[in-house]
């Protein structure tokens, strides 16, 4: 079952590490994907 809420500060650390992955293979990636949705939770 998928739950859907707000994240927390618990959750940057796998955030982060789930979009460094997404976009590791993405054609059109500078690299710092995972560093701008960093930058988006503070």
């Amino acid at each position: 079952m998928l739950e859907i809420r707000q994240e927390n500060k618990n959750d940057y650390v796998e955030v982060y590490n789930v979009v460094k992955k997404a976009f590791e293979t993405a054609e059109h990636s500078d690299g710092n994907e995972q560093d701008l949705v960093e930058a988006l939770f503070r």
